[in-house]
């Protein structure tokens, strides 16, 4: 019996920018990336409309769509049906069980807070994942006293992050203070490796990390194909919504990066101070709030950056290290164009290009 109905996955989501589109496979990891050429084509097999208005549709273009059919079925977008109701769409919705989904600590030679006083109120919030982050080079005893903490907390995953080469004898060591720690990331490494023997992954890099200001790149190695991430996107800021972070100096920030704060950790009521940074307005601003993002195709598989932004006044301005140009496809170096020079001088980024 011949079907009527050529369609994409559930799985398989089209999101459209203003000449591109991409073709989010969530079940198997992938972005699927197609010119202005096929758009409104996809949009028609995205409305489900039958072969049969297809074929009438692109009447003089019989078997090009026959082959642009065969690519999307090959490929494992979509699928040819006659039940097209027994394979609804993916709801857009978002949700989590916890104020605070996840948390990063940053740590200097001189950091002097209180991790325990940190880890109980996040507890209250129902924070589960934390990403430590040494910049500096820290004695190994106070690291262990630091990780000693996680034992009698709420906390499923740390991930930790290093600027210097720890010897691996001595990462191990550390699955012995906690058994929570997810993964090791190295920066400064000799090389690139990864070391996935164990029972956390480690990731030692080839790359230089100075300081909380090399966060915020955007780059296509960074598009994320999970599902959740896409669904957040939608109705929050995908990278501060329900993100909580510390500085160094204690600071309770939305981001370690941010150029504001909430005050100290050591001084007045905590709690407080995280539901001001949960509640700030910059975490509910859209990738499809923001110039050029909304414009964009990987708006919604693409992490927001607000502390590093292209014109530095404007909240919704392009994030500044983000290269990509949605009208002509194109990823460039975004430290070398030009239009970006006073807003890498007014952040103080030129010592880390």
């Amino acid at each position: 019996m011949k079907e009527n109905y050529f369609i994409f996955f559930s799985n398989c989501i089209p999101v459209y920018g203003v000449e591109y589109t991409a073709i989010c496979d969530f079940q198997n990891g992938k972005i699927h990336h197609f010119d202005s050429n096929l758009k409104e084509l996809i949009q028609l097999i995205d409305s489900r409309i039958s072969l049969k208005q297809l074929e009438n549709r692109y009447i003089e273009e019989k078997d090009g769509l026959a082959n642009f059919l065969h690519y999307f079925y090959e490929k494992g977008i979509g699928m040819y049906t006659n039940e097209v109701e027994s394979f609804p769409r993916l709801p857009i919705q978002w949700d989590h069980p916890s104020k605070v989904t996840n948390a990063i600590l940053d740590f200097g030679i001189e950091t002097d807070y209180s991790v325990k006083s940190i880890l109980d109120e996040l507890d209250y919030f129902r924070c589960k994942h934390i990403q430590l982050r040494f910049f500096e080079v820290i004695p190994l005893q106070i690291l262990h006293d630091v990780l000693s903490v996680f034992k009698e907390s709420d906390v499923l995953s740390i991930d930790l992050i290093f600027n210097d080469d720890i010897p691996l004898f001595e990462l191990k060591k550390l699955y012995l203070v906690t058994s929570k720690i997810n993964s090791v990331t190295i920066f400064n490494a000799k090389e690139d490796q990864i070391v996935g023997n164990l029972p956390f992954l480690i990731s030692y890099l080839n790359r230089k990390i100075s300081n909380e200001k090399s966060c915020g790149l955007i780059t296509k190695e960074h598009l994320s194909t999970g599902l959740h991430l896409f669904m957040e996107s939608h109705f929050h800021n995908n990278c501060l919504n329900r993100k909580i972070s510390i500085d160094k100096d204690g600071n309770v920030k939305n981001c370690p990066s941010m150029n504001w704060d909430y005050g100290r950790v050591q001084t007045g009521n905590l709690k407080e101070k995280i539901l001001q940074a949960l509640n700030h307005e910059v975490t509910q601003i859209k990738k499809s709030e923001i110039e050029v993002c909304r414009e964009c195709e990987f708006r919604m598989v693409c992490t927001d950056c607000r502390a590093y932004l292209e014109k530095p006044s404007d909240m919704y301005s392009k994030p500044l290290k983000c290269g990509y140009n949605p009208k002509t496809g194109i990823w460039e170096e975004w430290s070398t164009n030009p239009i970006k020079k006073d807003a890498i001088g007014f952040y103080a980024l030129k010592h880390i290009i």
